[in-house]
């Protein structure tokens, strides 16, 4: 068993989000990094890989639906996905490309 950290990538628009899951994931000992758009996960995949992928929905340009079915093309054993959202039922999922990929509410609420 590796006593290396997990590596965490987490995608947002949301700056506050992005905040927020790096100070907590970062405070349970992983190693985390932020991207603010779903294309510059697809750049940073091309030298490297998470162990696993937080991503927002909704987002400008790329949701995270898409990202998801272009990391499968680019990297079909990659399989640790987690989605979160700000409305909706708490938990659901959805199919991509024949995998069940689980959606979660976020818990970052703005005012």
């Amino acid at each position: 068993m590796s006593s290396d950290p997990l590596d965490v990538w987490v995608v947002d628009d949301d700056q506050s989000v992005r905040w927020v899951l790096d100070k907590a994931l970062r405070q349970a000992g992983m190693e985390v990094r932020s991207f603010e758009r779903a294309e510059h996960v697809l750049e940073a995949m091309q030298t490297e890989t998470p162990d696993v992928l937080i991503t927002d929905v909704r987002m400008p340009g790329m949701t995270g639906i898409a990202l998801l079915e272009r990391l499968h093309e680019q990297a079909p054993w990659f399989a640790d996905y987690c989605y979160h959202r700000a409305h909706g039922p708490r938990k659901c999922s959805c199919r991509v490309q024949g995998r069940r990929i689980r959606i979660l509410a976020k818990t970052v609420r703005h005012r």
